[in-house]
C-alpha cells in the first residue's frame, strides 16, 4: 500500500502516532484541520491506498465516490489491556477518480 487514508481526526491520529512503519496518513476530509499540511498530489492517490477507520464513523460512500473501486478487506479491534475500546474496517481503494483532495498531516 502506498498509503492509508481516513476520514475522521481521531483515527487519522492514531495511526500517525502508533504505526511503528511511519506510512504516509492522508485524511481525505476536513482540510480545515491541516490548512498547514501538504496537499496531496494525484500520483499518491492512483496508487493502492488502504481506507482504515473506526466502524461508527465509516464513510464508505463517500470514499467510494473519489475512487473507482473500493473493497471491504478486514475488521478488527483496537484493544486496551486485552478489552476492545473501538471497532475497525479497513478498505482496499483503487484508482483515484476526480482531482486529488486530502492532506497529509
Amino acid at each position: 500500500m502506498a498509503a492509508i487514508v481516513t476520514t475522521d481526526y481521531g483515527s487519522t491520529a492514531w495511526l500517525s502516532y502508533y504505526l511503528a512503519s511511519h506510512p504516509k496518513i492522508v485524511q481525505l476530509n476536513e482540510e480545515q484541520r491541516y490548512q498547514d499540511a501538504p496537499r496531496v498530489d494525484a500520483r499518491l492517490l492512483s496508487q493502492p491506498l488502504l481506507y482504515v477507520v473506526e466502524a461508527r464513523l465509516d464513510r464508505h460512500d463517500f470514499v467510494a465516490g473519489h475512487f473507482t473501486q473500493l473493497v471491504q478487506v478486514a475488521r478488527f479491534d483496537r484493544l486496551r489491556q486485552g478489552v476492545a475500546i473501538a471497532h475497525y474496517v479497513a478498505y482496499r481503494a483503487n484508482r483515484l477518480r476526480g482531482a486529488p483532495l486530502g492532506r497529509l498531516p
